[in-house]
């Protein structure tokens, strides 16, 4: 019965971050937009930040609970799924044009945010207060400095978002925070029962389950958008996504709660989620050369990043109910 309730409590966490995260990102860029603030400066800021929300709460409320596992593992697993799921199944619907600034600039920025993060996590004992700072500011620097390059192609009407009034605006932010955030608190109990019942480590119910539910709100982005033929979006939404995972979400998280396992079964799981980490950095890497090659994501290539997701699941699983053994 209990696992039955937390299932329950996985589920409607879910729903209230996807519904939190649409409903804040509706209200703050109908504010922006009050505010006479351009649609590319709002997607750049309020919309990255809102499709992030889901991320940032589950890993915020772990962080808080000392659940580091599912903080770190939430946002590895999430760029996991972003890079290799999501633009593999958007890939195959219609393949994804990747301009040659976006793979030197957006695609290089990912990969170098990764590597720092995975250098930090490695130096001292864990995530802590000033790595927390250095990843805010990285992120920080990054959006600065995304709204200055952009000034050239920057509109002013911002006719892409509704139009409310200021106490609409109000509230619809309001409600949309609130349902991050309870929806964070409900996520991160369910799954720490369920890991426990099923024999699952924290790191992978983080990994899988946890990170599919935070990355919902990208797949359907990704995938509806590949479906019109707008891969641009397709393409900037996880590649933005997976930059604010690693630097604000992180950085956020280990700044106010610092990520630091203490018991040995912790250490393993944390240094697990960092070889995760590098596995994502490697493999990025490897399927730059294609990418770069051919400037899009093909169906070949689509193809090829499922088959490669589904190993590294089938990896994750064998690690967790020690099929195969790694010494950490």
């Amino acid at each position: 019965m209990e696992i039955l309730l937390n299932i329950l409590f996985l589920i409607i966490g879910f729903v209230l971050l996807i519904k939190g995260a649409d409903c804040f990102v509706d209200g703050a860029a109908a504010a922006a937009k009050l505010m006479k603030i351009s649609t590319l400066v709002i997607g750049l800021t309020v919309v990255a930040f809102g499709t992030s929300a889901p991320e940032l709460a589950v890993s915020l409320a772990a962080a808080i609970k000392g659940s580091n596992s599912i903080a770190l593992g939430n946002v590895v697993g999430s760029n996991m799924l972003n890079f290799f799921l999501i633009l593999g199944i958007s890939a195959i619907i219609m393949p994804i044009a990747a301009k040659k600034e976006v793979l030197s600039r957006d695609y290089a920025i990912s990969l170098i945010a990764a590597a720092l993060v995975l250098v930090l996590g490695f130096i001292g004992t864990g995530l802590g207060r000033v790595d927390g700072i250095i990843l805010t500011a990285c992120i920080i620097a990054y959006v600065v400095f995304l709204i200055i390059s952009s000034k050239k192609t920057a509109d002013k009407g911002g006719d892409d978002f509704k139009a409310m009034s200021p106490l609409k605006c109000t509230l619809f932010i309001l409600i949309g925070l609130a349902g991050v955030v309870a929806g964070g608190q409900l996520v991160v109990t369910g799954a720490q029962t369920i890991a426990k019942f099923l024999g699952m480590s924290e790191a992978l119910i983080a990994l899988t389950v946890v990170a599919l539910g935070t990355s919902l709100p990208e797949l359907v982005t990704s995938v509806m958008a590949a479906k019109k033929g707008e891969t641009d979006l397709a393409l900037g939404n996880v590649l933005g996504s997976n930059i604010f995972n690693l630097l604000f979400i992180l950085g956020a998280s280990s700044a106010i709660r610092p990520m630091v396992p203490n018991t040995a079964a912790e250490i393993i799981e944390y240094r697990q989620t960092l070889l995760d980490l590098g596995i994502f950095i490697v493999a990025s890497v490897i399927f730059f050369f294609p990418i770069w090659e051919r400037k899009r994501f093909t169906r070949g290539i689509g193809i090829a990043l499922l088959i490669f997701y589904a190993l590294y699941f089938a990896f994750i699983m064998m690690r967790n109910y020690g099929v195969i053994t790694m010494p950490l």
